[in-house]
């Protein structure tokens, strides 16, 4: 009977296993999503730099 039991409990796990798995695929992925932001921002202000569209003086 034991072994019922914890056939029950299992399959109560394993849809709270893949909430988690998901929220943290999706948590990564929106990591990734800020990090590609914020690296295009980057080297926008560094092509602006380097091509002479801002200066300190603009800046």
């Amino acid at each position: 009977m034991s072994g019922s039991g914890a056939k029950g409990e299992h399959a109560k796990s394993v849809p709270l296993l893949k909430s988690i798995h998901d929220k943290r695929q999706e948590y990564a992925e929106n990591k990734h999503d800020h990090m590609s932001e914020t690296y295009r921002r980057l080297e926008f202000v560094r092509w602006l730099v380097t091509t002479g569209k801002l200066t300190e003086q603009i800046a």
